[in-house]
């Protein structure tokens, strides 16, 4: 047992020596309903000192710029804001970010309207668009924080390793189900939570 822990830890090191991590950080785009069909826009891409994410995002025609874009770069990331008047709303319009699939991160998309409604959204390199839902519970917000963290673990080869490591580690498959599962949860939580910190 030793020496089969040897071999896969030798193997682990040689790995993570041409695996690159991916950012942790996803864009964020929130829309807030502030006024009856005017919305507030806050886009939030990850950037490194004054470069930034090459992400940018496309709203529906039908929502027509109210005021200039204002951006800056605050702490690491690159921050924007403006308005637009949508007097039809966004359900059932699509939104688009330009160079997402050229990207190695994800988008979440947050629509709050004047009556409360919620919708959220994880948008990925294959997927870079979004039709935004009429209408949505919070079910559909949890279920979409959840995935997202589930999809970091399963697509960034550190997070494999690292997992592959815990198991290595437990003494029983109840054990590595537990493990995982907290490890899966607490990292949904984190990316939430990092998201929203400027929102």
């Amino acid at each position: 047992m030793t020496r089969l822990l040897i071999v896969l830890s030798a193997a682990l090191i040689l790995v993570s020596g041409h695996a690159h991590a991916h950012d942790l950080r996803p864009a964020y785009l929130s829309i807030t309903e502030s006024l009856p069909q005017i919305y507030s826009v806050l886009w939030k891409a990850p950037a490194m000192g004054e470069r930034r994410l090459a992400v940018y995002p496309r709203l529906p025609l039908s929502a027509a710029e109210r005021t200039p874009h204002e951006g800056a770069i605050l702490n690491d990331a690159y921050v924007e804001r403006w308005t637009v008047h949508a007097p039809t709303g966004f359900a059932g319009e699509t939104i688009t970010f330009d160079g997402l699939p050229e990207s190695r991160t994800d988008v979440l998309v947050h629509l709050e309207r004047l009556n409360g409604e919620v919708s959220t959204a994880r948008l990925t390199p294959a997927n870079p668009s979004l039709t935004v839902p009429a209408v949505t519970g919070w079910q559909q917000v949890a279920a979409t924080y959840v995935w997202l963290g589930v999809g970091h673990i399963l697509f960034g080869i550190d997070h494999l390793l690292f997992v592959l490591a815990l198991i290595l580690l437990a003494e029983s498959w109840k054990r590595i189900a537990v493990t995982v599962t907290a490890f899966t949860v607490a990292h949904s939580i984190t990316l939430g939570a990092a998201t929203a910190r400027l929102s």
